[in-house]
This record gives structure tokens, C-alpha cells and sequence, in this order.
């Protein structure tokens, strides 16, 4: 029974890790997307730094997202 819960350990912190970077991925979209409705005249520079903002709030919140899954699965753990 032991080795079973730890094998599904690390699966259970994979899934955590690719829905975390799917979840993220739709937010940069979204936070884009709104972004380009308000300035619909923003020029090709201003468009490209956007995006750049969107993609570090969404590693940001990849890290965050997955240290805490890690640190909840470290508890159970123990």
C-alpha cells in the first residue's frame, strides 16, 4: 500500500504542474485579449510588451501554484 501512495505522488504533482500550465496559457489569452479590446490602437512595440507582461504574471503564477501543490502533497506525506 506504501508504494503505491508514493508512486502516485509525483503523478499527482505532474498533473498539478500541466493544468497549472494549461490554466496559465488561457490566461494569457484572456488577459490579452482584454488588453487589445481597450487599446485597440496599440502599436506592434506596445503589443509585444503586453504579451510579455501576460506571459511573466502567468510564470508567476505557475510557480506559486506549484510550490504550494508541492508543499500540500510534502504535508500529507508526513
Amino acid at each position: 500500500m506504501l508504494e503505491k501512495e508514493k508512486s502516485t505522488i509525483p503523478s499527482k504533482i505532474v498533473n498539478s504542474i500541466i493544468y497549472t500550465l494549461f490554466m496559465v496559457l488561457i490566461c494569457i489569452q484572456g488577459i490579452f485579449g482584454l488588453v487589445s479590446l481597450i487599446f485597440t490602437k496599440m502599436s506592434v512595440e506596445q503589443g509585444s510588451t503586453w504579451i510579455i507582461i501576460c506571459i511573466c504574471i502567468g510564470i508567476i503564477f505557475t510557480i506559486f501554484f506549484c510550490t504550494a501543490t508541492i508543499l500540500e502533497e510534502i504535508k500529507k506525506e508526513k
